[in-house]
């Protein structure tokens, strides 16, 4: 069952990278996506000061130019219009939640051919302009690539920036990103939304694969139910295995955030001081780790009776 879905879920994510292009000019490097025929949505800033006819657009290895571009410079996008007209599109949606799981694709200045990231939602902020997202720093070259939510199978805004803070000093931590909502790009340019639907209701590849998957989703999920329902004290068990899974993840993370800040304090003392604090991330994350593992062994062993 968990195959099946896989199986659909790559159809989607191989959709989406269809729907990418790598952008170039004499100063930036960045990335864009068809969202209707003939027009690639970026940010503007990975534009720079090009002008539509100096920009490289390399898509499925050829090359193209833009022939008109739309500023929304206020959010930092950018509308180009490109002389060709059969290619896939994304399918943009305007639902993102805090906690959603977001998928994107495109080309960081040291990954030239194209490379995977995932991140989750921490929700909106500047009054709805921008979301905030987490778990990956956006690196150069992502900003404007398209933001996949993994729960709606659309996507759900454009990379934007990474998001640094202040650790020590002058010292700055990279963490996580920014992007700019769908609902900010509809409110700008409310006739895309209109031509993105009708594009997908044309053609329906993008919406045939997210049906297909959906149903695989609920037909996995009720699999699960049926499956460990029949027995209260499994369900029990997996119920605390999760919730030991999720505190391991968490202190997984501040781990990784400590050992970050380890590496930019110059200051001896602070150094100690954080040493001693990834220790007992250590030995907690171990004792966590010891918790699944007995548990795991109750599940099989009242599963195999």
């Amino acid at each position: 069952m968990r195959n099946d879905i896989h199986t659909k879920l790559k159809s989607l994510y191989d959709l989406l990278r269809d729907c990418t292009v790598r952008m170039k000019t004499s100063e930036t490097l960045g990335t864009g996506f068809w969202v209707t025929p003939g027009h690639i949505l970026t940010c503007l800033h990975v534009i720079g000061n090009s002008g539509h006819d100096s920009m490289e657009i390399v898509w499925k290895q050829n090359i193209y130019h833009s022939t008109n571009i739309n500023l929304f410079k206020d959010a930092d996008l950018a509308l180009l219009k490109v002389d060709m007209e059969y290619h896939p599109c994304v399918f943009l949606d305007e639902e993102a939640l805090p906690g959603d799981e977001f998928y994107s694709y495109g080309y960081p200045d040291q990954n030239r051919d194209g490379a995977s990231i995932t991140m989750i939602c921490e929700g909106p902020t500047d009054n709805g302009r921008l979301l905030t997202v987490k778990d990956e720093n956006v690196r150069p070259g992502f900003s404007g690539a398209p933001l996949f939510n993994q729960r709606t199978l659309m996507v759900s805004g454009v990379l934007k920036s990474e998001r640094k803070f202040p650790v020590n000093g002058n010292v700055l931590r990279a963490l996580g990103g920014q992007a700019i909502p769908t609902g900010r790009i509809f409110d700008q340019w409310p006739d895309l939304k209109i031509s993105n639907r009708q594009f997908h209701q044309q053609y329906q590849n993008w919406i045939k694969e997210l049906e297909a998957t959906q149903q695989q989703q609920q037909n996995s999920a009720q699999y699960s139910i049926n499956g460990s329902s029949d027995n209260p004290r499994i369900q029990s068990l997996e119920n605390q295995k999760q919730r030991i899974e999720s505190q391991i993840a968490e202190l997984e993370k501040l781990g990784n955030l400590c050992n970050q800040d380890i590496k930019a304090e110059t200051n001896l003392a602070k150094r100690t001081q954080l040493n001693t604090q990834m220790d007992i991330y250590s030995t907690e994350i171990n004792e966590l780790y010891d918790k699944v593992q007995q548990i795991t062994a109750q599940i099989n062993k009242f599963k195999s009776t």
